[in-house]
Formats: structure tokens, sequence, C-alpha cells
């Protein structure tokens, strides 16, 4: 079972999160599945939720593997990645090998 990451295990500080859903009621925490196909970088919840999907789906168990699928999404992912099924694609295809990002 990989590692569950928590809201303090994310990099606030660097990426600066929003943590509160809207009053509709998008926290995916309280609904129990994301609000929407495309992940939303800003969103915290959102962020907490892809990643702990993505570990559980690669059998990551250790949080430094959360902290680099963070930095990646944050400062790799190309704009136009937004579903969540391309960012996880996105994301096995570079996972090894950061420094040459594929951008398609």
């Amino acid at each position: 079972m990989a590692v569950k990451i928590e809201p303090s295990d994310l990099n606030d500080q660097k990426y600066q999160y929003q943590w509160t859903a809207r009053e509709n009621g998008d926290n995916p925490k309280v609904k129990g599945h994301p609000d929407s196909d495309e992940l939303n970088r800003k969103q915290g919840y959102e962020i907490l939720v892809f990643i702990n999907s993505f570990m559980d789906m690669c059998g990551f168990k250790r949080k430094v593997d959360a902290q680099k699928a963070e930095c990646l999404i944050q400062e790799y992912l190309p704009s136009k990645v937004r579903s969540r099924a391309n960012v996880r694609e996105w994301l096995r295809k570079n996972w090894h090998n950061p420094r040459k990002i594929r951008t398609a």
C-alpha cells in the first residue's frame, strides 16, 4: 500500500494552493471524488487526491515520490495538459528523467 500524503506533505509555501472549497461543495474530500476531469493545479485538495491516486497506481510508497510528482506537475507540466488521464500519462513518461521533459 502506498503512503497516504496529507496537506502538510505538500509544498504549500512554494506553490500557494487554495485549500477552501467553493460554496457549491467542490472539495473532493467531502464529495468522495474530484469535481471534474481536469486537474486544477491551484486547488490543494485536487492535487492531494490526484497525487495519492497516482502513487497508488504506481505502487510508490515514499513521501519523496509524492513531492517529486508535485514538483513535476507544478514546474514542468505543460499548461495544455489538463485532464487527469493526460497528467498521469505525462508523469509516467517524464518520471525517470525530468531533465528531458517531454512537452507533447
